[in-house]
């Protein structure tokens, strides 16, 4: 649920820049547009780090299974 809180916000970011690319893109000076690329990869790398911290917490949570512990002799 937190990672679903946490991705959508982030999803209307990156949806509002790809409209400001389409719409108005062409319309950027360079600076313009090295910012806008700098916001819409900076929403990627964020959701690929979203990605693995749920990744990771999913691995904490499965059940581990355990062979019983024979002495060696």
């Amino acid at each position: 649920m937190a990672s679903h809180d946490l991705q959508e916000p982030l999803r209307k970011v990156h949806a509002f820049g790809d409209r400001l690319r389409t719409g108005y893109g062409a319309a950027l000076d360079q600076q313009g547009q090295d910012y806008l690329d700098r916001m819409l990869n900076a929403t990627r790398r964020m959701q690929s780090l979203i990605q693995d911290l749920l990744t990771f917490s999913r691995v904490g949570s499965k059940p581990h299974s355990f062979l019983p512990w024979i002495w060696p002799r």
